[in-house]
Formats: structure tokens, sequence, C-alpha cells
């Protein structure tokens, strides 16, 4: 079983909401609202930094960010 950095156990279905590890995302209207420079990207959801952010990474970059929930939507 998969543990976070601080040894809760995760699963790939995060809890209360539609978007899983591994779903592709983009920005909400909210999200690029509060973040405009990351605009219109889209990505993979590749982790849970906390219950309500996730580890986001982004087509075209090495690194991953973490975002808060309410600002993706599915593809």
């Amino acid at each position: 079983m998969k543990v976070d950095r601080m040894g809760r156990p995760i699963s790939n279905n995060l809890q209360g909401a539609s978007l899983n590890i591994g779903d592709r995302v983009r920005m909400s209207a909210l999200g690029r609202e509060r973040h405009p420079r990351y605009g219109d990207r889209q990505g993979v959801i590749v982790g849970i930094a906390s219950p309500s952010i996730l580890r986001v990474k982004f087509d075209a970059t090495k690194t991953t960010v973490s975002i808060h929930r309410g600002y993706l939507e599915h593809v």
C-alpha cells in the first residue's frame, strides 16, 4: 500500500472528489483567475499533497506543482 510523506495510507481515489490520480486536468475558470500564469495548461494528477491540495505535472514542464482541487477540472 502506498503512503504519503506523513505515513498515512493513500489510494488512487481521492476521497470526496471526482478527481483521481492519473486523470488529465486543466485549470478551471476560478483557477485561471487566481493563477493567471498557469493559463490554459493541461496536465496529469500525480499525487496528493493534502486533502485539498493535489500534485499536478503540467505538460511541457519538468516539475510538479501543488494546486487546490477547486482550481482544477477534468479535460
